[in-house]
């Protein structure tokens, strides 16, 4: 008396648009630039940070874990694919049932047909009874872009399971 939900869970940062690129790339480069001068300074006696070093080495410590977070952002946290199994117990479903729940691609100028094509691959290998696409499936960043190029590998979906679309 169990349906199981294999719910593909797509991350996506805050960190997509190009304005936030720029803000990402800017923290990074300052960061950088600061961390050198800290680190500079920290050896000279003469100078503040040089008389507070742990003080220095705080600073390089906290503008370094910002450019972790910035290349994490911007390079490994929009290409992850997280798989969340969740099992629901309902006493009106008799057998299990395996579901797919697709939600939130994004798909536009980060993520494009690979990325979608390796998300179809993910529901292949587990093999639901049935596949329910949830929506958000391009970013459109107002460009004049047909996004939804990147959408054709779900058509395989179809072929494999019955496969549902809500807006």
């Amino acid at each position: 008396k169990r349906a199981v939900a294999y719910g593909i869970l797509v991350k996506q940062t805050f960190f997509t648009m190009n304005v936030y690129f720029v803000i990402l790339y800017g923290y990074v480069i300052v960061a950088a630039v600061l961390i050198y001068f800290f680190y500079r300074d920290q050896k000279n006696k003469t100078v503040f940070l040089g008389k507070h070093r742990i003080l220095a080495w705080i600073f390089i410590g906290i503008l370094g874990g910002g450019i972790l977070m910035a290349i994490d952002a911007r390079f490994i946290e929009i290409n992850r694919l997280v798989i969340h199994p969740q099992t629901i117990i309902t006493p009106n479903i008799k057998k299990p049932v395996r579901i797919a729940l697709i939600g939130d691609l994004h798909v536009g100028a980060n993520k494009k047909t690979a990325w979608t094509q390796k998300v179809v691959n993910k529901i292949i290998a587990a093999k639901p009874d049935l596949v329910v696409i949830a929506g958000d499936n391009v970013y459109n960043h107002g460009e004049s872009l047909d996004e939804t190029e990147y959408l054709e590998p779900l058509r395989e979906l179809p072929k494999h399971f019955p496969t549902y679309y809500v807006l």
